[in-house]
């Protein structure tokens, strides 16, 4: 059975609770999930018992969005066959998992698997049957919700430690797009909703503009 690990970084603690309860709700469990508390000091993260195998990481000081995607990635290439990248201001269909999974057996070729993001929360409550859901490649990439093969993200070196918030999901398709010519597919009918960018709007002291400069230096 394929076993799926997922990678939550948390910045604000008002958002995580929906997106647990969504993974909870799931026909599919993750195998693991793994909670990067970068919340401030002042922002305790509590979360109550929800059933769900999750190890919470507390840095000593937070990390920044791509540092923990590294961290979680590590932790878990070697022990699940998927891993799923999700910010801490989603809401998942119910359908979720189970879609991935299916879409990921039959794209063997694909590097990366992202859901259909809808614009109201109500349109998760449409689930389309998981037999016709589908893919289509992307020609652009995305960093809210993205899956892959564990065996992709092995060859794909951690992001640049210089990058903190930004450009993290330039770099994995500038390694698995450009340089493996492996597709970004797009799960159409498997949906997610997004707050848009309220947890990243929180980070102080970071540039876009210095980590763009910094990327285009790794690349």
């Amino acid at each position: 059975m394929t076993q799926i690990g997922v990678i939550i970084p948390v910045v604000r603690t008002d958002f995580i609770g929906g997106l647990l309860d969504c993974i909870r709700q799931n026909s599919v469990l993750p195998a693991s999930i793994i909670i990067i508390d970068n919340s401030r000091k002042d922002d305790n993260l509590r979360i109550s018992d929800t059933g769900l195998r999750m190890q919470i990481h507390r840095p000593s000081s937070p990390l920044g969005v791509n540092p923990s995607w590294n961290y979680g990635i590590q932790r878990l290439c070697d022990t699940v066959d998927l891993i799923s990248v999700l910010n801490d201001d989603l809401l998942l269909e119910t359908k979720f998992f189970e879609k991935l999974i299916r879409l990921t057996s039959i794209h063997t070729e694909a590097s990366v698997l992202c859901p259909e993001t809808v614009s109201r929360p109500g349109e998760l409550q449409h689930v389309v049957p998981v037999e016709k859901s589908a893919c289509i490649r992307m020609y652009k990439r995305e960093g809210w919700a993205w899956s892959a093969p564990s065996e992709v993200l092995r060859k794909v070196p951690p992001i640049p430690s210089d990058l903190q918030i930004w450009f993290g999901d330039d770099w994995l398709w500038l390694h698995t797009v450009k340089r493996m010519r492996r597709p970004w597919m797009k799960m159409l009918g498997n949906k997610c909703y997004h707050y848009v960018s309220q947890t990243n709007s929180k980070i102080n002291g970071v540039s876009i503009q210095a980590e763009r400069r910094l990327f285009e230096q790794h690349i």
